[in-house]
Parts: C-alpha cells; sequence; structure tokens
C-alpha cells in the first residue's frame, strides 16, 4: 500500500480487499445460521419460554429476534454488495484486456 493515497484510494483498496469478501462472507453465514436456530419473529413468551430471561435480553438488545431485517445485518449484506462492485470494476480492465487483445483499425 502506498504512503500518499488519498482517503478515497483508501477507501477503494479496502473495498477491493479479498479479506473483505471472505470475512463478510463468514459473517453473513454464521449469522445466517444463527438466524435459523433461533426463533424468527416469535413472541415475548416464546422466546422467555425457549431461551430464559438472560438469553431473551440478549436477542432483543442484537435483533436477533428479526434478524434478517436487523441493521447489522443488512449492513453486512450492503458491504458485500459494495465489494462485489468495486471488485468487479477494478477487474473490469484486465479482463477487457484478455478478452480484446488487439485495438481494431479501420
Amino acid at each position: 500500500m502506498k504512503k500518499n493515497q488519498t482517503i478515497t484510494e483508501k477507501v477503494w483498496q479496502f473495498f477491493c480487499s479479498v479479506k473483505l469478501t471472505v470475512t463478510t462472507l463468514v459473517l453473513l453465514a454464521s449469522t445466517s445460521i444463527i438466524g435459523t436456530v433461533i426463533l424468527q419473529n416469535g413472541s415475548e413468551p416464546d422466546y422467555l419460554r425457549l431461551y430464559g430471561e438472560a438469553f431473551y435480553k440478549v436477542i432483543r438488545v442484537f435483533k436477533i429476534d428479526d434478524m434478517y431485517n436487523a441493521w447489522w445485518f443488512l449492513s453486512l449484506i450492503i458491504i458485500l454488495c459494495i465489494n462485489i462492485v468495486v471488485c468487479s470494476i477494478e477487474r473490469l480492465s484486465t479482463t477487457w484486456k484478455i478478452i480484446f487483445p488487439k485495438k481494431i483499425k479501420f
């Protein structure tokens, strides 16, 4: 990484990162498993009966009871989408040169 990068270049490099892709996918997979195991959109008595009061508080704080609409889950999806778009744009010029190696002259 260059020392004299602007903020825009640093943000671009961050979103081009394969590490970001892998990390985001692992987090999405892990949280999706949690969302599958824990009851979604249930009533308060159901959560208290199934998980107890202490764990119910944790569920409510982290919005695990409606996880797929929680701000943090949607943020992970948005980060992944931005990452895919930026990586695609970054690699487009290389792909273009491979597909069209010579310039057409008339």
